[in-house]
């Protein structure tokens, strides 16, 4: 995975917030040694610290780092413009942090969902995309009960058929209602959408602490979903 930003944005700490003075600190000037200096001065733990905002707050994945660790490095060593490199991304906090402060960055990780999500999570997506994205929803709202014969028919069709011993024909039902949501805004043309959308159905079965079934079904292999 290979993305380029370059957009004038920052996250801003209010007065009242404990991370105002840490803000201040870390957007001077620093010559590399004092920035290696100003490292010694950082509270690490950034107690009470803000952690979770904008695209931050998409998806959980194991031992992430929280932000105002990347934003730090990002910010004594760097200057705008300049391309940084992870090449291990994970769900891509660097790369957003990067995005935020007008730096170019590069990532890249083994994990197809990690890459999917930092990707995801750096990608700007039009109001009138979201608009269009909140019609086709509406519009799947309304087919969610579906016939338990086509459920039965879906379930012999997935690669892993133990799918129903982990979820309710309910469910399976609802998931599939999204799944060819999905694909249909895909064939409409709207693969950032597409991408949004599967991360979103993602994190809502992780949340559930049943990812495995996004191995099952093959929801998040581009072959199919």
């Amino acid at each position: 995975m290979k993305m380029l930003y370059n957009t004038k944005q920052a996250v801003l700490f209010e007065g009242g917030n404990p991370g105002y003075n840490y803000e201040v600190l870390i957007n001077k000037r620093y010559n590399f040694a004092e920035g290696v200096e100003i490292l010694s001065k950082i509270d690490w733990d950034f107690k009470d610290f803000t952690t979770q905002y904008l695209t931050h707050t998409f998806h959980s994945y194991p031992a992430r780092f929280i932000p105002q660790i990347p934003l730090t490095f990002i910010k004594l060593f760097t200057d705008e413009r300049e391309v940084i490199l992870d090449p291990f991304c994970g769900c891509g906090t660097t790369l957003v942090e990067s995005f935020l402060n007008n730096r170019n960055s590069i990532g890249n990780d083994f994990n197809p969902l990690a890459a999917l999500i930092s990707k995801v999570k750096t990608t700007l997506i039009e109001d009138t995309q979201f608009r269009y994205f909140n019609r086709k929803l509406a519009v799947m709202k309304r087919y969610l009960d579906l016939d338990y014969r086509r459920v039965n028919e879906k379930i012999n069709d997935l690669p892993n058929r133990k799918i129903s011993a982990i979820f309710s024909r309910t469910v399976i039902s609802k998931l599939e209602a999204i799944r060819e949501t999905l694909l249909e805004v895909k064939e409409e043309g709207y693969d950032e959408l597409f991408d949004f959308g599967r991360v979103a159905l993602s994190s809502t079965i992780w949340s559930c602490n049943l990812s495995a079934l996004c191995k099952c079904t093959g929801l998040l292999q581009s072959s199919h979903v």
